[in-house]
């Protein structure tokens, strides 16, 4: 008799969710062929189908689709399982340690911190919170388990699992008054300008949507929310994220800004060190993700 192996269904789940083996296999730690073997394995026990081609992607056949909410089920139980039991064989909390981008830090993390609290009682969080280059080198010192950090452009970095897209855009107090027109670098140039200090992501956003330009009054904050608070009374024009406004009271007042020529946007990853947290790491991205994916921020 043929017995359905978890790693089956695991693997079928993650191509689901990804659309690409390839993808898929780096996201599980397999080799492309030893997953495409488990999902055959799966359709020829089972006679049937479960994924097709769609363009360069694959998607699920309707036998696929059938199954696909009772295996998501499945690999969530699988994984509360794992946990409770790993909680149970230590008596002592584990310290992780999550580094952060300020975005993240501001707009995602809380809800993470209560899913930790919830689903992950044997983890002690230990929180980072900084720029991108920051957190980026810091995992890559060994420094960190997980990490939430952003780029300006796509990165084919295997472990880099990409999570939404940080739009940001220009904003300033109402009591500025400026009139609603169309901003460009020469009508900007002239006004206070706030960023977080080089090198991180947005001083360099800022510099090159003012090129040839620059701006001729340019300060440095390291916090975005005290950059809001500074812009909100007035002080100066800032490159934000959009996002903030939803979560930060100052950032909410501010008037956004019609860019007269686009504003480059941000892309926010999730990076799980291959350590001995790495299926805690890793189990904290993808809760990150679904998180993000179930709000409005990204």
């Amino acid at each position: 008799m043929y017995r359905l192996t978890l790693a089956q269904i695991e693997a079928i789940v993650w191509v689901a969710k990804l659309g690409s083996m390839r993808e898929a296999a780096q996201r599980l730690g397999l080799s492309q062929p030893a997953l495409t073997h488990r999902i055959r394995e799966f359709e020829r026990s089972m006679d049937l189908k479960v994924f097709e081609k769609s363009g360069r992607n694959l998607r699920l056949t309707s036998d696929g689709l059938a199954l696909q909410s009772t295996f998501e089920t499945l690999t969530d139980v699988a994984r509360q399982v794992e946990h409770s039991c790993f909680t149970r064989s230590r008596r002592q909390r584990v310290r992780i340690r999550i580094g952060a981008a300020d975005m993240f830090a501001v707009t995602i993390l809380p809800r993470l911190l209560k899913t930790v609290e919830t689903s992950f009682a044997h983890l002690v969080p230990e929180i980072h919170v900084a720029f991108s280059h920051t957190i980026k080198n810091r995992m890559a010192d060994g420094e960190l388990d997980v990490a939430f950090l952003t780029s300006p452009e796509e990165t084919a970095v295997p472990n880099w699992d990409y999570m939404g897209q940080v739009d940001l855009a220009w904003m300033a107090s109402p009591s500025l008054h400026l009139p609603r027109q169309a901003y460009d670098p020469a009508s900007l140039s002239e006004y206070q300008i706030i960023s977080n200090p080089p090198p991180s992501l947005l001083y360099e956003s800022i510099n090159e949507w003012f090129k040839p330009l620059a701006p001729s009054r340019f300060s440095f904050c390291d916090s975005l929310t005290v950059i809001a608070r500074l812009a909100a009374e007035g002080s100066a024009v800032v490159l934000l994220p959009y996002a903030l406004r939803s979560v930060d009271a100052w950032a909410s007042e501010l008037q956004v800004l019609t860019p007269a020529r686009p504003v480059p946007s941000h892309r926010m990853y999730a990076v799980a060190a291959n350590g001995q947290l790495k299926q805690d790491a890793r189990a904290l991205a993808d809760e990150a993700k679904e998180l993000i994916r179930r709000s409005s921020y990204y």
